[in-house]
């Protein structure tokens, strides 16, 4: 019973994490805002392999970064946990004939975990 208590803990913080980094990242100036706040924090600390690595990113952003892309990738995002979301609704159909109640459960949690995922992509 622990066993599940700790992969349901798990699995909660894992989402809320997703989550709050993908709040983090509503447009590209957003994310190289962010990309620049590690960079002072960097510094502050000189960590040099931090620094480097964080200077090449926002490099990257400022280069590559589209809005439009960044739309397009959120919207895949949300297409993909729609799929997932209709694929355990069917394997939960399954073993609602078996009576497995335990994986009918973890099935409903993951279906919520990618419902509030989905909810925070639509939300940027």
């Amino acid at each position: 019973m622990n066993f599940y208590k700790c992969i349901a803990t798990a699995s909660i913080i894992f989402v809320s994490i997703n989550t709050s980094n993908a709040q983090n990242f509503q447009s590209c100036e957003s994310k190289q805002q962010e990309i620049e706040s590690k960079l002072k924090i960097a510094i502050q600390h000189n960590n040099t392999y931090k620094i480097n690595g964080l200077k090449k990113a926002l490099k990257e952003n400022q280069i590559h970064c589209n809005n439009v892309t960044l739309k397009q990738k959120t919207d895949t995002k949300i297409k993909e946990k729609e799929i997932k979301i209709q694929k355990l609704k069917s394997e939960i159909q399954l073993e609602q004939k078996s009576g497995n109640l335990n994986k009918i459960k973890k099935k409903e949690r993951k279906i919520k975990a990618l419902e509030n995922e989905i909810k925070t992509l639509k939300s940027q």
